[in-house]
């Protein structure tokens, strides 16, 4: 698949803030252990403006995933 013109860029998006993920307390108190793959879309300036849970073992694992990755702040892509 090929990427259009506008939507290519050659310097990816850099993570300027981190916030933790919270492990969800219920599965951190029975031991569960799991995972989550999420896709965040962001703006031309970015703002992150989608979050979207691809995959989790639990639920909850990938609404933590989702929050954390929400409040991440970046420096936006550039082109070349």
């Amino acid at each position: 698949d090929s990427v259009a013109p506008e939507l290519q860029y050659g310097t990816p998006p850099i993570v300027t803030v981190v916030a933790p993920v919270v492990y969800p307390r219920e599965l951190l108190r029975s031991n569960t252990v799991g995972s989550a793959t999420v896709v965040a879309r962001l703006d031309t300036k970015g703002r992150n403006v989608a979050v979207q849970v691809l995959e989790a073992t639990h639920p909850d694992f990938g609404e933590a995933t989702k929050a954390m990755i929400d409040a991440w702040e970046f420096k936006p892509a550039m082109k070349c």
